[in-house]
């Protein structure tokens, strides 16, 4: 009781409104509440982490891939056209087989139908393997409810040597400021389908760059939208004229963009859509950040679409 009443004490100026008019004995009770709450969400937290570190070792142990040539980058067939820009980084090439849709979003073919098939195969034939073995498959992130992480399973060696033998030397000639330096990547497939997953709401993505490939199947709706490119601050800002657009996604097509541009996925309307999804971080820039470059009390970056030019001080 003693420490309890201490700590409430040394955090009495920052206690909410409705907390302050209490008595003395029902603050500590509602501290005592929080405390308890916060010490039971991090065991939580902590058998969470356990069991999905004992899965993982499982999985690296008696997993069998469908398709074991998919673990390394010569298994992935690319088209020829995407191939031969990247191997001569040669960007009057890339550009030629690059589509701008809008500003800050391209999208070229990348991936065969062979190798988007023998993707969708492998992650359907992981799921069905740790259905047989009573382990939970981790969804790619807290907005979609079916999909896989594709470093669970064995690809994250091949889907770090595709960022930097493929997606780096687009990221750099595309997008110069946050482009640089990948480092490292969140590899998942997401799935779309009538009576599950069916959009995906506004958001902006945990990476500097994103490849979105559509893997497959036969679907119709499903389009991506895009809502411009905003800091932090200016996220839920409106977007400018011309800002907003759809985009149809085919089978095998990739869509570059920065993970700060604003985008979702519009309702499905039939079919099944599998897509994979590759966030490109760099941990040069999120240091950059990290020492205060996009806090809220500093101007907006140039690549944000509020940049009004330099702010200079009275």
């Amino acid at each position: 009781m003693a420490s309890i009443s201490s700590y409430l004490e040394s955090l009495r100026d920052y206690l909410p409104q409705e907390v302050r008019s209490l008595s003395t004995e029902k603050q500590i009770e509602w501290l005592s509440e929080l405390l308890s709450h916060r010490h039971r969400h991090q065991r939580e937290e902590e058998q969470q982490q356990k069991a999905y570190e004992e899965a993982r070792r499982i999985i690296a142990e008696e997993y069998r891939p469908l398709h074991h040539h998919l673990y390394r980058l010569d298994g992935w067939k690319v088209t020829d056209g995407f191939s031969e820009a990247v191997r001569n980084k040669d960007i009057i090439k890339m550009r030629a087989i690059l589509n701008e849709e809008r500003s800050g979003v391209y999208t070229c073919d990348i991936l065969s139908k062979e190798t988007c098939r023998e993707l969708v195969e492998e992650v359907h034939h992981f799921e069905k393997w740790c259905k047989d073995h009573q382990l939970r498959v981790n969804r790619p992130n807290s907005m979609n409810k079916y999909g896989a992480i594709l470093d669970d399973f064995g690809l994250q060696p091949v889907l770090d040597e595709f960022m930097k033998a493929y997606i780096q030397p687009f990221s750099t000639f595309l997008y110069p400021v946050l482009g640089q330096d990948l480092d490292s990547h969140h590899g998942f497939v997401v799935e779309y389908e009538l009576g599950k997953d069916t959009n995906l709401g506004f958001h902006v993505d945990d990476s500097e760059v994103t490849l979105n490939v559509c893997l497959g199947d036969v679907f119709t709706g499903g389009h991506l939208f895009f809502k411009g490119v905003r800091c932090d601050k200016h996220v839920h800002t409106a977007p400018a004229a011309g800002e907003c657009f759809d985009l149809e996604h085919k089978v095998g097509m990739g869509v570059f963009h920065v993970g700060r541009h604003r985008h979702g996925a519009n309702d499905l309307t039939s079919g099944h859509r599998i897509n994979l999804i590759m966030w490109c971080r760099s941990s040069h820039q999120r240091q950059a950040r990290s020492c205060g470059n996009c806090s809220c009390h500093s101007p907006c970056p140039e690549w944000c679409g509020l940049y009004s030019g330099p702010q200079h001080s009275q």
